[in-house]
């Protein structure tokens, strides 16, 4: 990346492994990454979690042989501790700086995961994580335990119609604890490159214009924590001011990649998927989405 040219970096929630595509051999989601060909991919919901009749759970395991098909030779898995784990795949090799399960006072979790991967001569440090979708108990635990996966019951994202001040309150501990273990460990994190990505399960603020609540609605303190307190910039908000762009099949856009002023500066494009192999469309008789209930960002060095 920096100078780099024609470098990819893919994020995307699969949807309980790329579910709707394995009964298919997972061929139309190599096809599509093959075509796109990024240089770099991060996955969360990374684990089979969904079966049909008569399929046998293909991720984690899979995932060398499956990210090989696309060109990937390089495969991590991040804190894998509740069946809903990310997986970054590369072109390059991927040095395990952390993975991160949280501690005795705060939970993360579906896990995060801290790596380094060098192109071109420059170092990109890489947050891979996924915030807790679920309504949170009085505790600040989720209701029912931690989640086994799937689309089950309390699998809701816990915004209570634009309330959810609990589970957001939740999410931005998972939030806080994951810059403390990666970003705010360096001096000057913000002369590095560093980029932050995955399923936030909420909302920002800088899409107030669309969703028009309260500016100090609690909401928003999720995201409000990220920008105000390190040096992440939203890459989606900065190359498209003014725009609201949804990355999930409820209206919201709780999909994001955050990366440090070196790498915005290296930003060519950057751009929420829907057409093609990822325009999303619901599954016959379920509660499911295919190719899965998110939308892949993409950006370009």
């Amino acid at each position: 990346m920096g100078s780099v040219q024609g470098k990819k970096l893919l994020s995307w929630n699969i949807q309980d492994g790329m579910w709707s595509d394995q009964a298919n051999n997972y061929d139309n989601f190599v096809e599509f990454l093959k075509a796109t060909d990024p240089d770099v991919c991060v996955f969360c919901e990374a684990k089979t979690t969904h079966l049909e009749s008569g399929q046998e759970p293909y991720l984690p395991a899979g995932w060398e042989t499956l990210a090989a098909r696309y060109g990937h030779p390089y495969v991590y898995l991040a804190q894998d501790q509740d069946n809903s784990p990310q997986v970054i795949t590369s072109k390059h090799p991927i040095r395990n700086m952390k993975r991160i399960a949280g501690s005795q006072d705060t939970i993360v979790g579906h896990g995060a995961g801290w790596v380094q991967i060098d192109m071109d001569g420059k170092t990109y440090n890489i947050v891979c994580m996924h915030a807790m979708p679920f309504a949170m108990g009085g505790g600040g635990r989720p209701q029912g335990g931690r989640p086994q996966g799937g689309m089950g019951p309390g699998r809701g994202m816990g915004f209570g119609g634009f309330g959810g001040g609990g589970s957001d309150e939740f999410r931005k501990k998972e939030v806080e604890y994951v810059c403390n273990q990666t970003i705010l460990t360096h001096e000057n994190p913000g002369q590095e490159r560093w980029l932050m990505m995955g399923d936030f399960n909420s909302i920002s603020s800088l899409d107030n214009d669309h969703y028009k609540l309260s500016a100090d609605s609690s909401i928003y303190c999720v995201h409000d924590y990220i920008r105000n307190k390190t040096p992440y910039i939203d890459v989606i908000a900065n190359k498209h001011p003014g725009e609201f762009i949804q990355s999930s099949q409820n209206g919201r856009r709780i999909d994001f990649i955050y990366a440090t002023e070196p790498v915005i500066k290296e930003i060519r494009s950057a751009e929420i998927l829907n057409s093609g192999y990822t325009e999303q469309h619901r599954a016959t008789g379920a509660q499911y989405w295919i190719p899965s209930d998110h939308r892949p960002i993409l950006i370009e060095f």
